[in-house]
């Protein structure tokens, strides 16, 4: 009995010593499987929607779609996103140093998921007081830059995580960072380690430096606040954050680490990054859309344009370096673009400009700069901007008139003032100013042959000229000429208060040098093909141009506009031309809008300069002085193809602009200046009654001259020659005492 009665005292004992243990075998254990059952079965949800994510589309980046210029020079990137694929060959090792140092320090060792670096951040973070360091892997920074995964919560995070494992499974290490430097976004728009270098240093990722390196891997964080363009000096801080982290992890020596820790950020500046075309690529880019259609994606596409990108730089620099130059002037009072405090959304209010190039047999658009900063506007002022074309106009209206044998090109008209009420110019009271004749010392002079009136810019005339036409029908015209805005209807529109846009009035004057027929459509996209090289779009063949004037008519308009390149104001200010240009200076009323377009046999251009927000900047500032320098430095890349050319007229006529009768030797040498204008044969239509006789009186007072050159009609009774109360001088500053240099 004493044995069984100790027996059951031992077993008891053990019960009682071990009941802990009855527990977690009777409770616990089996809550604890159910927990993990149900762990492991919420956890293999995630592996399971892992598993049905394609891991060959990590390689299948898109990348942005690229534009051509005709010679096959790159222009840059069309579509959003500015991305261009590489491979690990043209990855330096300091750059994937830098990732590793600032990403992913045991990238090389973990198999996508790092339990010890999570741990590491966690302290890092905790003693920082704030988010340091990162518990993403690059493989799993990889998996959610490649695929949807969802938002910022403990679900996508494990999804990260099994499609991390995966990937580690399918790629090697190189081919993981190689897709994570083609993914990643750096930026400013760009997508990819490629694009980021050329963006940031003007340089391809293989001639990346350490400093270089270490600024692109930084902007991973936060691309915004590091941008080396946005806050220099943060991206500075954290420039030097990642040597510190690379010399920590061997990467770098402490004697490399000082070398590049005491190293300049070297960005491109912000005047070389509005030098790229962005305002030419964004019309592309809407070109295309309207070739394909506007919900076709473009990224993979490679697009073969008209532009030349040697003519598109050298606008550009044209444009930059003389609207430099121009608010150095001393007295400039305006808001200068060095001063402008970038705001997103405060416009520009300094002085703008545009320039546009067509080929005069094609229509194509070699050229198209639209403004000065596309970081600080974005407003397209060759396709989008209309303004009062001025005095640009003037040929237009002579055009009509001799195409409705309205006048002769021999025909006298009075050069006398308007009253503005008549024109509706400016005030309702006063006479109308000759701020648009961009010459020197300008004067009333009577009556005068149609021609001369044109080649000297005089107002009077072309308002007269117009009146012979009628405002309805010479709107018409305009119409025909490719101008798509309605006109004023009113006399004013003889002088360009109609508005018009740059594009559309170079185009118009491309009538001139092409014997009376507009170019073809103005378009920039001749093919586009796909990611296998495929074209998918082709320009038409066939791009009619329009008659809009006869070829006599057309050839008179020409021979005057090469004529005001002869003028002494005009050839002063044009430089060195080589014979065959021809132009015409525009200036709206209070020079609101300054131009200047003409032509050559081969092109047709024309530049614009004035306000976004139009305001006055005194009557002199004239198109000779202000657009035609930057209209004539393009003519060194815009010379005339030889095959091009218009071949001498050995039958051509010689016409005295001043007597409208043909002209002789001293017509051409006389004392006042070459008078003599030659007109092909087949544009004298309307053959001049006598031979000029000499201009022996010249010599005389030439404030009385215009009643004495022979073949003019006396000044009508009680006018005489007026000479504006303050003398408008091409030439001079308008906005301070000094003159242009």
């Amino acid at each position: 009995m004493k044995k069984e009665k100790q027996k059951r005292k031992k077993s008891g004992s053990f019960l009682s010593r071990h009941r802990r243990l009855a527990v977690f075998f009777a409770i616990v254990l089996p809550v604890g499987f159910l927990i993990a059952t149900v762990g492991l079965g919420y956890l293999n949800r995630f592996r399971i929607q892992a598993s049905k994510y394609h891991l060959k589309d990590i390689s299948r980046i898109d990348e942005g779609c690229v534009a051509y210029d005709a010679k096959g020079q790159l222009l840059g990137q069309v579509a959003l996103k500015d991305r261009r694929i590489i491979t690990m060959a043209h990855i330096p090792s300091h750059l994937a140093n830098a990732l590793i140092a600032t990403e992913d320090t045991r990238f090389r060792d973990h198999s996508g998921f790092d339990m010890k670096g999570i741990a590491r951040a966690a302290v890092a973070n905790y003693k920082a007081g704030s988010v340091v360091q990162g518990g993403s892997t690059i493989t799993q920074q990889l998996a959610r830059h490649a695929f949807p995964l969802g938002g910022r919560n403990i679900d996508r995070k494990l999804l990260e995580v099994f499609v991390a494992l995966r990937i580690e499974k399918e790629f090697t290490k190189d081919e993981i960072m190689q897709n994570y430097f083609n993914r990643i976004y750096l930026g400013s728009g760009y997508w990819g380690v490629e694009a980021a270098a050329r963006g940031y240093f003007g340089k391809a990722t293989n001639q990346l430096n350490v400093s270089d390196s270490a600024i692109i891997c930084a902007l991973i964080k936060s691309p915004l606040r590091f941008s080396p363009f946005n806050d220099p000096e943060a991206s500075l801080e954290a420039r030097n954050r990642t040597l510190s982290r690379m010399r920590e992890l061997g990467f770098l020596t402490d004697a490399e680490y000082q070398k590049w820790e005491g190293t300049p950020i070297e960005a491109v500046s912000g005047t070389e990054r509005s030098e790229r075309p962005n305002y030419l690529l964004s019309a592309i880019r809407r070109e295309a859309l309207s070739c394909l259609g506007q919900y076709v994606k473009l990224e993979g596409l490679k697009i073969m344009t008209t532009v030349d990108f040697d003519v598109q730089e050298a606008a550009t620099q044209s444009l930059t370096e003389h609207l430099d130059d121009i608010e150095n002037l001393e007295g400039y009072h305006f808001p200068k673009k060095v001063d402008f405090d970038y705001d997103a959304d405060k416009a520009p209010d300094y002085l703008q400009g545009s320039i546009v190039v067509l080929d005069n047999d094609t229509g194509d658009i070699v050229s198209a700069v639209c403004g000065r900063d596309f970081a600080q506007s974005e407003f397209n002022r060759v396709w989008h901007a209309r303004r009062k074309a001025g005095t640009t106009i003037a040929p237009f209206v002579y055009a009509a008139a001799l195409e409705e044998k309205k006048i002769t090109p021999w025909e006298l008209i009075l050069d006398a003032p308007f009253d503005n009420r008549e024109v509706m110019v400016g005030g309702m009271t006063g006479i109308l100013g000759e701020w648009g004749t961009e010459l020197e010392k300008n004067r009333y002079e009577g009556e005068i042959p149609a021609l001369y009136a044109l080649v000297r810019g005089k107002n009077g005339p072309a308002v007269r000229v117009g009146q012979k036409v009628g405002v309805e029908s010479f709107a018409d015209f305009l119409g025909k000429a490719g101008f798509s805005e309605k006109p004023t209807g009113f006399a004013n529109m003889y002088l360009g208060e109609s508005m018009v846009g740059l594009l559309e009035l170079v185009h118009g004057y491309t009538t001139f040098p092409n014997r009376g027929m507009m170019s073809g459509e103005t378009t920039m996209i001749t093919e586009i093909r796909d990611e296998n090289d495929e074209v998918i779009y082709r320009r038409p063949v066939n791009r009619k141009s329009v008659r809009v004037v006869s070829e006599d008519t057309a050839e008179v308009i020409r021979a005057s506009l090469m004529r005001v390149m002869e003028l002494d104001p005009v050839k002063s200010r044009a430089g060195n031309l080589s014979p065959g240009h021809g132009g015409k200076a525009g200036t709206s009323y209070r020079s609101e809008d300054i131009w200047f377009v003409g032509f050559n046999d081969t092109y047709t251009w024309g530049v614009w300069l004035g306000f976004d927000e139009p305001r006055e900047t005194r009557g002199s500032a004239f198109g000779i002085d202000y657009a035609l320098p930057i209209w004539s430095s393009l003519s060194e890349n815009l010379f005339a193809d030889p095959d091009d050319r218009r071949p001498i007229d050995h039958e051509a006529n010689g016409f005295c602009l001043l007597s409208g009768c043909e002209a002789t030797d001293n017509c051409e040498f006389s004392a006042q200046g070459d008078f003599k204008i030659v007109l092909p044969r087949s544009a004298a239509t309307w053959p001049p009654e006598k031979v000029c006789p000499e201009h022996t009186s010249r010599h005389q007072d030439s404030n009385n001259s215009m009643t004495q050159i022979p073949g003019l009609r006396a000044a009508p009774i009680g006018f005489s020659p007026v000479t504006p109360k303050v003398e408008i001088i091409a030439g001079g500053n308008p906005w301070g005492p000094e003159h242009l240099k």
